[in-house]
């Protein structure tokens, strides 16, 4: 949390010193979270073939009770724009 917080001091350098603590943190880290995004990715590809689903994210319209139409509309007039 504290390394965080530093990422949005008002000083440059501490900004720069504690961003490059935290990538170096988590580069530490790549094997493990690689494997966790890519466990996720997984679990949610099959739980979308066995519900049938048309497309990855249409459990999450279904708990923002929003139709995938509606959707579609909106992302299609946001690019228009």
């Amino acid at each position: 949390e504290e390394i965080l917080a530093l990422l949005h001091n008002p000083k440059r350098k501490i900004r720069k010193k504690s961003q490059k603590a935290f990538s170096k943190a988590l580069e530490k880290s790549r094997p493990l979270l690689t494997y966790i995004l890519n466990m996720v990715r997984k679990d949610l590809l099959i739980e979308t073939r066995l519900r049938k689903y048309d497309k990855k994210e249409s459990f999450r319209h279904i708990d923002n009770q929003i139709s995938q139409e509606s959707v579609d509309s909106m992302i299609e007039i946001v690019n228009a724009n």
